[in-house]
């Protein structure tokens, strides 16, 4: 890739851009692919950005990349039936039948120009919040930060799932995994004299294992229908404006919420939509149900962004491994002098704000050509093949036994989860957040917990406060919610 660099900045901006766009959008149309698997894979290109200001381009390219499959990822959902994350499948409800109407093109066309449109709106709020990090910083430290990895926690164990005792253990679980390696204090834990684990197990293997492997078994592929109502779509949406901004804002709000992301508010959106529209019938192909939810799809990707580059606590599963991603190219989000890095906010809100913009509108002006990529016969082993390499590559083909054999355990772990209700972004969130979980607890053991004024953080802290009775609160009301449903 270091060729690039003999052209302008503005050439090198566009060929990173429509790289990243392209990328995204052809696995955000594979079902049951989504944005995590799309930055998964990037593992394996990113050592091609090993060049004076590759690490900038890469940040544009990923993110690039993520609004573009976040996008994408709608085709599947709508013409499929088959969503590639969890927020598409709420977009699948009304987009379906809508296309078993023979209304594909209108639903994906209404859907996808709500999500550019709210995407853009909340992109340039996100813009406003970055600058005031400083302000926020001064409320938020070693004692917010532990309380809001255990907010996280309660979070995604009480919201996302059901089962919330089941997704309880799954963080213990992720917990015990990620503490795998060597300890602060340079002491080895759980490493059973494995030389491979001495490192900790490298998070490529645990998401790939626990997300993509699970997901290739069995996939059913249906036949789409394409329409011919590109424009009523687009007139509709504008139509339902209010609908659309309506899931706008529910999905920054409660992508803002570590551990939640997007897919949690795609689904609030269209509970919202519903609620709203209490005399129409939903499921059964109604395009307010594809507009209000739709809204929320590129805004909850704000949203989430938003935790993870201030504190370093990641929006939800995608960006625990964009961290990792970042981290590898030198960039440690979390770290206040990150935010004072211009080039880097630079490319991170122009690869969010153009990827939007011109993956939406290429994508509604190609809807019907580009629906036709997601009927691929037998897609699952390309895919599988893809996964594998992009593990091996991603660890310089070092250890590769040991790299296959985790991921095999891993896959099979996944599908264990997935097969018993088990909350897998749960244990990938537990695993990513075990180190920063670890270092604020002792941190903060060691300011507050050591003298006479270990109670006074209680008082001088409100926010840890409120954070705490919020953790008790929510996990209270998610076990309570549980043990009604199995009566």
């Amino acid at each position: 890739m270091e060729w690039i660099l003999q052209y302008p900045i503005e050439i090198q901006w566009g060929i990173v851009l429509l790289g990243g766009i392209i990328y995204g959008g052809v696995v955000g149309l594979i079902p049951t692919a989504g944005p995590s698997k799309a930055v998964i894979l990037l593992f394996a290109v990113v050592n091609y950005f090993d060049f004076p200001t590759g690490n900038y381009l890469f940040v544009l390219f990923s993110i690039s990349t993520v609004v573009s499959c976040s996008i994408g990822d709608s085709f599947a959902g709508i013409l499929l039936g088959i969503p590639g994350a969890g927020g598409a499948a709420a977009s699948m409800m009304d987009g379906y039948p809508l296309t078993k109407q023979g209304k594909a093109s209108y639903a994906l066309s209404a859907g996808l120009f709500t999500s550019t449109v709210q995407g853009l709106l909340f992109g340039m709020l996100g813009i406003m919040i970055i600058p005031y990090y400083k302000v926020i910083s001064h409320w938020v430290s070693v004692p917010e930060i532990f309380a809001m990895c255990l907010l996280s926690f309660a979070l995604i164990s009480s919201i996302t799932n059901k089962y919330t005792l089941r997704s309880l253990l799954a963080v213990v679980l992720g917990l015990t995994i990620g503490s795998i390696g060597v300890d602060s204090m340079e002491f080895e834990r759980l490493t059973f004299g494995i030389d491979y684990l001495y490192d900790g197990i490298p998070v490529v293997v645990v998401a790939a294992g626990l997300f993509a492997l699970p997901e290739m078994v069995s996939p059913k592929i249906i036949k789409p229908y394409i329409g011919k109502q590109t424009m009523e779509g687009i007139r509709v949406a504008l139509k339902y404006k209010w609908l659309g901004l309506q899931g706008g804002l529910i999905g920054f709000l409660t992508g803002i919420l570590p551990g939640t992301g997007g897919g949690i508010g795609d689904w609030a959106s269209y509970s919202a939509t519903i609620a709203r529209n209490p005399d129409e019938e939903f499921g059964n192909g109604n395009i307010k149900g594809v507009i209000g939810t739709e809204g929320a799809n590129n805004s909850g990707k704000m949203g989430a962004l938003l935790p993870t580059i201030m504190f370093g606590i990641p929006g939800n599963k995608m960006y625990a491994i964009m961290m990792a991603l970042w981290l590898y190219v030198g960039f440690e989000v979390g770290d206040p002098n990150i935010l004072d890095d211009d080039s880097f906010i630079h490319h991170l809100v122009g690869g969010y704000m153009l990827g939007t913009l011109f993956a939406g509108v290429f994508m509604i002006i190609f809807a019907k050509k580009l629906s036709s990529v997601v009927h691929i016969r037998h897609w699952q082993y390309p895919m599988t093949a893809l996964v594998i390499w992009g593990v091996l590559s991603s660890q310089y083909y070092i250890d590769v036994p040991q790299n296959l054999i985790a991921l095999a355990l891993f896959g099979i772990l996944g599908w264990f989860m997935k097969r018993w209700y088990f909350s897998r972004p749960a244990l990938l969130l537990a695993f990513i957040l075990c180190d920063r979980f670890e270092k604020s607890w002792l941190q903060m053991e060691g300011i507050y917990f050591y003298g006479m004024d270990k109670y006074t953080i209680w008082i001088d802290r409100p926010l840890f406060t409120i954070l705490m009775i919020s953790v008790f609160v929510i996990l209270f009301y998610g076990i309570k919610a549980e043990k009604h449903a199995i009566r």
